[in-house]
């Protein structure tokens, strides 16, 4: 659970970069949403700031990585698409055993701007 404090120092220091991203976002996660993907939008960190398309909160794993606060960040969780794009400054793939959740598939990419990288994520659960 992420603590409301910390939920708002995200959601305040991310602004601009929420609203710069969130129509790419939202056309993703629409383009997405008959499939079991969803993305992840974090900031350079890997802490996610924004997600969109078909996330089932039931799923447990999905319903904590997609809250917005959370570190997606290699030192925090583990190997994932995100870590690696961000560490590596390019297009990820990891399948299954490669991942922290050894039973997903996931997909990163930077996101490069004047300031900092970010990765954008769609992941998908099977």
């Amino acid at each position: 659970m992420i603590a409301p404090q910390a939920l708002r120092r995200t959601e305040e220091a991310n602004h601009l970069l929420m609203q710069a991203a969130r129509p790419v976002l939202e056309q993703l996660g629409q383009a997405i949403a008959s499939t079991r993907y969803f993305a992840i939008l974090t900031n350079a960190q890997g802490v996610v700031v924004d997600v969109s398309g078909a996330i089932d909160r039931r799923d447990r794993r999905v319903d904590l990585i997609t809250r917005i606060g959370v570190d997606l960040s290699e030192p925090s969780v583990g190997t994932t698409a995100i870590g690696a794009a961000l560490t590596e400054l390019q297009p990820v793939w990891l399948h299954r055993g490669e991942h922290f959740l050894t039973s997903t598939r996931c997909t990163a990419a930077p996101v490069h701007r004047c300031l900092a990288p970010t990765a954008i994520a769609p992941a998908c659960w099977t």
